[in-house]
């Protein structure tokens, strides 16, 4: 059990009554359905705060959008497209990299280039290959963000109830 006194329109708060009452007068055992932001201090009262369910669905709201928007930088980060029968990473890195061996082929300082893919497979890429790879890569960071994780977002926002948030589910 917890108790509280409130001192100067505040709320304090012990797990020990004996340790709040050897200072403070008045002590109370909090509610039993107690919950930060539930109750609120009210003219040196506790009272129940008549807005806590929108409070803790809004907060809830941004801890799944941020959720969600972290995920979708992992799944850009660690994504990967196929091409040639291989798989190549969509992190910035792998991107850097594919665009310099493009501009190496472009001024015809090599014909070709040997990548090693993400599975272990070295595939040989000519110019063209490496743009239809890099556009590749752009269609899937481009579905991710534009249409994934935009959908996910407006769900989030639509829900109504913490139970519908909850049942929101992220996936990339």
């Amino acid at each position: 059990m917890k108790y509280y006194t409130i001192v100067n329109n505040s709320l304090l708060t012990a797990y020990n009554e004996k340790a709040l009452s050897r200072f403070y007068e008045n002590v109370f055992a909090l509610p039993s359905d107690y919950e930060v932001g539930k109750y609120i201090v009210k003219d040196n009262t506790l009272v129940l705060n008549q807005n806590f369910e929108i409070e803790k669905l809004k907060t809830l709201k941004d801890e799944k959008l941020t959720l969600a928007l972290r995920m979708a930088y992992d799944a850009e980060e660690n994504g990967t497209v196929t091409f040639k029968n291989a798989s190549f990473e969509t992190n910035t890195s792998n991107i850097s990299k594919l665009t310099s061996q493009y501009n190496m082929l472009n001024i015809g300082a090599i014909d070709t280039v040997l990548w090693l893919s993400k599975d272990d497979i070295q595939v040989e890429l000519n110019q063209n290959e490496i743009l239809q790879l890099l556009s590749t890569i752009s269609d899937y960071t481009g579905a991710l963000w534009n249409v994934k994780y935009l959908s996910i977002k407006e769900q989030i926002l639509n829900a109504k109830t913490t139970d519908e948030l909850e049942s929101i589910e992220i996936k990339y």
